[in-house]
């Protein structure tokens, strides 16, 4: 069975004792107990290979973006990181050091461009203290579109002021998000995700290579189990020494019921 060119109905057809994993030496506790105790070993090898791929495959959930039809349900990341010939100093007020005040990337459909540009501004109005919301004729279109017609610009906004010009937005029905701009984390997020990519495959192939070994483990162990039950079943029934013999038989499809009927008024004595 170790060979993987033999199938398991040629190995229960050709059964024969294997003396070098379970030596007719032993007691059959000697040998029950070797069978538990490999096969616990076996479980405890395929649940770890286990934990380790849920692992990997939970750390590689965790970097894909997420997938939709459109920029208005899915990350848009990556369309602004790969995006050619882009200076995002031009686009995200972060970018040069600023601290006060803080980038929103809109989702603009292109037909409603013009009402964004006259929105956008208003959502918060400078009052006496000189706060405001968004910095006037801020807004900047990234030239970046799905098939949609949605677009991407950027707008610049008090940072003091982002919780509340996200809720005024939302309400004006302006599709704005939060964004900051870092291409060094980007760029990392993509190696660490190919580290996991290739990490979940070894596994996956370590994983079946171990479970076809247990399988394969586990039928040895059952069928020596079997013959040792239908030996000890057929020394109480026929004495010592044993003149009986074991055989296997396999029903058509669909015939079970009626072999075993069969058998039972055969051998019912």
């Amino acid at each position: 069975m170790s060979d993987s060119s033999v199938s398991p109905f040629e190995y229960i057809k050709n059964f024969a004792w294997e003396q070098i994993k379970y030596h007719q030496g032993r007691t059959l506790v000697e040998i029950t107990g070797k069978i538990n105790e490999n096969m616990k070993s076996i479980d405890n090898d395929v649940k770890r290979v286990q934990d380790d791929l849920t692992e990997a495959r939970n750390n590689l959930g965790s970097l894909v973006k997420k997938e939709g039809s459109n920029f208005l349900n899915q990350d848009i990341s990556e369309a602004i990181y790969t995006k050619p010939r882009f200076e995002p100093q031009t686009y995200f007020v972060e970018m040069c050091g600023s601290e006060a005040f803080t980038t929103l990337v809109a989702i603009v459909n292109k037909t409603k461009v013009n009402t964004f540009l006259s929105t956008y501004e208003q959502l918060i109005k400078w009052n006496e203290n000189g706060v405001f919301g968004a910095v006037p004729r801020s807004a900047k279109n990234l030239d970046i579109e799905d098939k949609d017609g949605n677009q991407l610009w950027t707008i610049t906004v008090f940072s003091s002021q982002i919780t509340e010009y996200l809720k005024k937005g939302k309400d004006a029905g302006l599709h704005l998000r939060t964004f900051k701009y870092d291409y060094e984390a980007y760029k990392k997020e993509l190696q660490l995700k190919t580290e996991y990519e290739n990490k979940v495959n070894l596994l996956k192939s370590t994983l079946a290579t171990k479970a076809m070994f247990g399988f394969s483990e586990l039928l040895i162990a059952l069928m020596h189990l079997k013959v040792m039950r239908a030996f000890i079943d057929g020394v109480l029934r026929f004495g010592i020494p044993p003149r009986f013999y074991l055989g296997l038989v396999q029903p058509a499809k669909g015939q079970e019921k009626a072999l075993l009927q069969s058998l039972n008024s055969k051998f019912d004595d």
